[in-house]
C-alpha cells in the first residue's frame, strides 16, 4: 500500500470516528420533555382548565375544572365572557348609588357595515349621554378576563365584598343569551378587584382598571354640556335646574349654594 493510500485511509477513519462521536453526543442531549429544558411547550402557561356553557334560560356560566382531590392544578388566567359592545342590546346595572338601564342599538348600513353603537339611558331618552362612559361600561362588562381564582367554592365570598356587591351588571346579547357580572371589593394593593360571574359563587381576581367603569356615578353617564353653545352660558344664567323623567319617582332640583354656584 502506498503512503498516499495509507494517509487517505487514516483520514477516512478519523472522519468516521468524528461522525460517530457527534451522533452519540446528540443522542444524549435532553429532549423537549426533559425537566432541564427551559424553552419547551411544557413551560408555557396555557391558562386555567375551565369550561363554559349557556344554561337553559340563556345565561352564560363558567366552571373551573379540578383534579380528583377537588384542587385547581394550574390556578392561572382565563376568560369569563368575550363579546363586543355591538353585540349587546341592553345593560341593566345595579349599584350602591342606584339602578339604571342602557339600551344599545348598532345600525348596519346598506353594505352590511356596522355603524357606531347608539346608547340610550332608559327613562332619560330626552337627555344626551356622555361621549365615552357608556362605551367604556359596555366593553368592561362584555369582555372579562381574570388573572386567577381567589376562592373556588365561594365559601368566604363575604370576605371579598359579595355580601353587598358594589355593582352588578346583567348584559343581554343579540344572540338571545345574557351574562351576570358582580363586582366586590378591591384586592390588597389596589391594582386588582374581585368579581363573580353567573350563578356561581366562585371568586375571581381581575385588573381593577378593566372593571372600574362599573362604578361610574349616575351623573357621569350624562353629557355635561347643557347645550352646544356652552361657551355663552354659565351658572349665573340659572337660579335652579330641574331634572325629571320616568326613571325618577320625583323631580330632582339643583339650586345654587351659598357661593352662588349650582
Amino acid at each position: 500500500m502506498s503512503k498516499k493510500m495509507k494517509r487517505n485511509v487514516i483520514i477516512g477513519a478519523i472522519a468516521l470516528l468524528l461522525v460517530v462521536v457527534i451522533i452519540i453526543v446528540v443522542a444524549k442531549l435532553p429532549t423537549g420533555g426533559s425537566d432541564n429544558s427551559q424553552n419547551t411547550p411544557a413551560s408555557i402557561d396555557y391558562g386555567i382548565d375551565m369550561s363554559t356553557k349557556v344554561s337553559e334560560d340563556g345565561m352564560h356560566e363558567v366552571t373551573i375544572n379540578t383534579n380528583e382531590k377537588g384542587e385547581i392544578e394550574n390556578n392561572s388566567y382565563g376568560t369569563l365572557i368575550k363579546y363586543v359592545p355591538a353585540q349587546i342590546t341592553k345593560i341593566e346595572m345595579k349599584t350602591q348609588e342606584g339602578n339604571y338601564t342602557f339600551l344599545l342599538e348598532t345600525p348596519v348600513d346598506a353594505n352590511g357595515n356596522t355603524q357606531e353603537t347608539i346608547y340610550t339611558l332608559e327613562g332619560f331618552e330626552d337627555f344626551d349621554v356622555a361621549a365615552t362612559q357608556p362605551g367604556l361600561l359596555a366593553s368592561a362588562v362584555c369582555n372579562v378576563q381574570f388573572t386567577k381564582v381567589a376562592d373556588l367554592s365561594g365559601e368566604n365570598a363575604s370576605s371579598y365584598g359579595f355580601d353587598k356587591p358594589r355593582a352588578e351588571a346583567t348584559v343581554y346579547y343579540t344572540d338571545g343569551t345574557h351574562s351576570v357580572l358582580r363586582l366586590g371589593d378591591d384586592a390588597p394593593g389596589g391594582e386588582y378587584a374581585y368579581v363573580q360571574f353567573g350563578e356561581s359563587k366562585t371568586v375571581y381576581i381581575v385588573l381593577k382598571e378593566d372593571v372600574k367603569a362599573m362604578l361610574f356615578s349616575f351623573t357621569e353617564l350624562f353629557d355635561n354640556s347643557i347645550n352646544s353653545n356652552k361657551t355663552d352660558i354659565s351658572d349665573e344664567s340659572f337660579d335652579k335646574i330641574v331634572l325629571g323623567g320616568t326613571h325618577l319617582e320625583k323631580e330632582v332640583v339643583l339650586t345654587k349654594n351659598i357661593e352662588n354656584v349650582l
